[in-house]
């Protein structure tokens, strides 16, 4: 039970899941497993490594991110369609 997503952050992030997953043309499934394993749906979910976020986001790739898609520092990792 301890590995079973959250199903209340789940139907927060599902809707953002679809439209991120179309946009990019990935499968929505495929991102909603990612997201499952690594943080259980938790947006604020932080690894002892320093990871971040629904998809684990490590500080120097949310940094790369930033820089390279005009996003403020301000703009946090737990941010669900960023992070996305």
């Amino acid at each position: 039970a301890m590995h079973r997503p959250n199903i209340k952050d789940c139907g927060e992030v599902a809707k953002e899941i679809v439209e991120i997953s179309r946009l990019k043309n990935v499968d929505p499934l495929l991102v909603a497993a990612m997201i499952s394993v690594e943080s259980r749906f938790h947006a604020s979910a932080k690894s002892e490594k320093g990871a971040s976020g629904l998809m684990q986001i490590m500080p120097a790739t949310a940094k790369h991110i930033r820089e390279n898609h005009n996003i403020s520092a301000s703009s946090g990792a737990t941010d669900i369609r960023k992070n996305i």
